[in-house]
């Protein structure tokens, strides 16, 4: 048995902290463009102490959203006790008062979200190491605060919708989570889709807009390019009650024109975020929409079309529209292509 004993830890010696910090990704990779704003990002670390430091950011608006990437390499536990490591985001009014908390709980595999009002709402999460990665973002809806991890709706808290506009800072706790890792982001002010899903703003030609959102279960989800008047030049349209994406150009499509078949994806079968690009060139738009594969990998699926009436200097406006009424419009981007 001694001989078995010495065999086991001379392997383990022989893992370099090397190979178990390239198994996980860093929490400040970015996939994505996006404005990047010292004022909205945190980088967060900490071992055995708890750090209780009050950061600030803007004042919350319906449909902003925060974004969290952290993982750690190990963390306490017992057989009697797998509650003692702890990770704790309390979000917070102006004059320090906590309104929202989201924990997780390595040991036991769970992470909750609680209005401080009312009772915790507990989801799990599935393979738990000693070493992990995490990925939520908190969307702040009229409808609720709601948590979605690696992209997947898990739980959602209305109690405290009308204190929302009142969250200013966030404060971070950690116990017994060793080698923690986080980066913290506020979606920039200029990104937020306002609540009565209308953006007013110019996409030159060469350009794309990148739109975020969640449909909220089974709705068909409307999104116009119009020119300075409200005259629509594309519409896009992605049906959750069926799983195609369709795309129309107004006085020139007689029907819609499917672009994307997404009917066995997760995109369809469950409910998660949905992402959309769509392209503006002089002669064409290329219409891309984000798929989760099973195997989690994450692609891309799309289309060109070519044509329009419109020059594509004219593109003034987005327009959101949806069935399910429901559903939310958080973010958008506007980049060169």
């Amino acid at each position: 048995m001694l001989r078995i004993a010495i065999t086991i830890y001379s392997f383990c010696a022989l893992v370099s902290d090397k190979m178990v910090v390239e198994a996980m990704p860093s929490v400040s990779y970015v996939n994505e463009l996006r404005p990047i704003s010292q004022d909205d990002d945190y980088y967060l670390i900490s071992g055995r102490v708890q750090n209780k430091v009050i950061r600030s950011f803007h004042r919350l608006e319906f449909n902003d959203s925060i974004k969290i990437r952290m993982k750690h390499y190990s963390y306490s536990q017992t057989l009697c006790d797998k509650t003692q490591c702890i990770i704790i985001f309390n979000f917070l009014d102006e004059h320090e008062d906590e309104i929202v908390r989201l924990t997780i709980n390595p040991g036991t595999a769970e992470f909750s979200l609680l209005c401080v009002s009312d009772k915790a709402i507990t989801a799990a999460f599935p393979n738990n190491t000693y070493n992990k990665y995490y990925e939520f973002l908190l969307l702040f809806s009229n409808i609720g605060i709601m948590l979605f991890y690696n992209e997947y709706f898990k739980v959602k808290v209305q109690h405290c919708i009308n204190q929302i506009t009142n969250i200013t800072s966030f404060q971070h706790i950690i116990a017994e989570t060793f080698d923690f890792e986080a980066s913290l982001e506020v979606r920039a002010e200029n990104a937020r889709i306002p609540g009565n899903w209308h953006v007013v703003e110019s996409i030159p030609a060469d350009h794309k807009v990148i739109i975020k959102y969640y449909p909220n279960e089974k709705s068909i989800i409307t999104i116009q390019l119009a020119d300075r008047n409200g005259i629509t030049a594309l519409n896009v349209i992605i049906d959750y009650t069926t799983g195609i994406l369709y795309t129309r150009r107004m006085r020139l499509d007689n029907e819609n024109k499917q672009c994307v078949n997404f009917g066995s994806t997760p995109q369809f079968t469950t409910q998660m975020l949905g992402k959309v690009e769509i392209g503006i060139f002089p002669q064409q738009y290329k219409i891309t929409m984000q798929i989760n594969e099973r195997s989690q990998l994450i692609t891309a699926d799309g289309c060109l079309i070519y044509g329009h009436h419109l020059s594509p200097y004219d593109i003034q406006q987005i327009i959101f529209d949806s069935t399910n009424k429901r559903a939310v419009f958080y973010a958008y981007y506007i980049y060169q292509a």
